[in-house]
């Protein structure tokens, strides 16, 4: 069985705007079993499409695999391509005459590894007084804080027997654990508290580029 003419003109001319454009026209006079054939070869085409785009992306901006670190844009942004400049936002713009083809966006995301910072606070002996207090019954939290207020001003006053009943007596009657969130570990880090060496054992940077036209 031959192919409709209509298909025939979509196969050969697919790059071509206007066949499909007259080809999507046409769609309700194509004979269903031609239609269906067309539709498949359409859709083997798409996933081909789709393989060559995914590899062409992976080639201007890089991949996961190599934490992007060897795609051509970024080489290349170094050595001043004219075609390429950075906006306001650090986004990647590439424009040829004056008009944007395609833009690269940083979606680099930057993290802390709670397990890590843990063991150097504690290490530097300044955990308990950092890291944040979890309570289990919300409820409590604003009595647990006003008692923690009053033990803090009975040891700045050297009255060390009003300050050790009290935290007998937060420890007795108060469910509570300490742990570290993000936000916490970024604080620590704008204090000051940790040292070079210690903040890239701590952060976690995982780039990812993204490419939009």
């Amino acid at each position: 069985m031959k192919e409709n003419n209509n298909l025939k003109v979509f196969m050969d001319k697919s790059g071509e705007i206007k066949s499909l454009e007259d080809f999507e026209k046409e769609l309700p006079n194509i004979p269903t079993l031609d239609l269906a054939i067309g539709f498949a070869k359409i859709n083997e085409f798409r996933k081909k499409i789709k393989k060559v785009r995914d590899k062409a992306r992976e080639e201007l901006v890089g991949s996961r695999k190599t934490n992007y670190e060897d795609g051509r844009i970024l080489k290349e942004l170094e050595t001043g391509k004219k075609y390429l400049s950075i906006d306001k936002k650090g986004n990647i713009r590439i424009k040829v005459d004056g008009t944007e083809v395609a833009k690269v966006v940083d979606n680099t995301k930057i993290t802390f590894n709670t397990k890590k910072a843990k063991e150097i606070l504690k290490q530097k002996g300044i955990y308990e007084e950092t890291a944040e207090v979890k309570l289990k019954i919300n409820e409590n939290k604003k009595m647990y804080e006003k008692l923690v207020d009053i033990a803090n001003s009975a040891k700045n006053a050297g009255d060390k027997e009003t300050f050790w009943n009290i935290k007998r007596l937060l420890n007795t009657h108060f469910e509570i654990k300490k742990e570290l969130s993000q936000k916490k570990i970024k604080e620590i880090i704008e204090e000051g508290k940790l040292d070079k060496e210690e903040i890239e054992k701590v952060v976690e940077t995982k780039n990812k580029y993204s490419l939009y036209t």
